[in-house]
C-alpha cells in the first residue's frame, strides 16, 4: 500500500510540474518560483519507479528486462550528462569567475577563467547552464549565452539583470567557482541550412 501511496504523491507531483509550466502561470512567476516544482520532478519519478517496480504488471522477464533497460538508460544519461559532466568539467577546467564587468546600466559581463580552456570548445550562438557557487547562487542554475568566441583565457557572458538572480550578479566575487554545464545548443552557423 506504501507504494500506491507514493505513487499517487508522484503524480500529485507531476501535475504540479504541469501546471507550473502553462504559460499563462509561467508568465506570473519569478523563475525560482517556477524551478523549484521542476526539481521535484526527480522525487515524483523516484517514487513512481519505486511503484512500478513493485506492483507494477511486468511479470514475465522480456517486458520486465526491457523496462528495467530503457529506465536504467534513461536514468544513467540524466546521471551522467545532468550531473557527473559538468562536475568533471569543473574538476578538469577549474571554472572560476576571474571579474565581473559593468558593460551598462542594466548588463554585466562575468568573465570565466579556468585551467586548459584552449581544449574548451564552444561555437558563438551556444549557451550553458551555470551555476555560481556561492552562498547565496549555489542552487539556482541559469542558461547564459557566450557572447564572445572561444578564447585561451577566458569564457565571457554578457547579462542583462532582470529579475532577482540576474540583477544580483554584480555582487559575484573573482574566485567564485561555476559549474559550467555546456556548451549546449546548435543554433548555430555550422549547422544552418541556408
Amino acid at each position: 500500500r506504501a507504494y500506491v501511496f507514493n505513487s499517487y504523491i508522484g503524480v500529485v507531483l507531476l501535475i504540479m510540474v504541469i501546471i507550473s509550466s502553462v504559460a499563462i502561470v509561467r508568465k506570473k512567476v519569478r523563475y525560482e518560483t517556477w524551478y523549484l516544482p521542476h526539481l521535484l520532478t526527480y522525487i515524483a519519478v523516484t517514487l513512481i519507479f519505486l511503484h512500478q517496480i513493485k506492483v507494477g504488471d511486468l511479470r514475465t522477464t522480456t517486458p520486465w528486462a526491457y523496462w528495467l533497460t530503457i529506465n536504467i538508460f534513461a536514468g544513467g544519461s540524466l546521471l551522467i550528462f545532468r550531473w557527473a559532466r559538468p562536475i568533471l568539467d569543473l574538476i578538469r577546467f577549474d571554472f572560476r569567475i576571474d571579474r565581473v564587468v559593468q558593460e551598462t546600466p542594466t548588463v554585466v559581463s562575468v568573465y570565466v577563467t579556468g585551467r586548459g580552456l584552449e581544449h574548451f570548445s564552444y561555437e558563438p550562438g551556444q549557451y550553458a547552464n551555470l551555476r555560481f557557487l556561492s552562498r547565496h547562487h549555489w542552487w539556482q542554475s541559469h542558461p547564459f549565452s557566450f557572447s564572445a568566441g572561444p578564447q585561451p583565457q577566458t569564457i565571457r557572458f554578457s547579462i542583462k539583470g532582470s529579475g532577482d538572480f540576474t540583477t544580483s550578479l554584480q555582487t559575484l566575487n573573482p574566485g567564485t567557482r561555476v559549474l559550467l554545464d555546456g556548451p549546449l545548443g546548435q543554433f548555430v552557423l555550422s549547422r544552418a541550412a541556408r
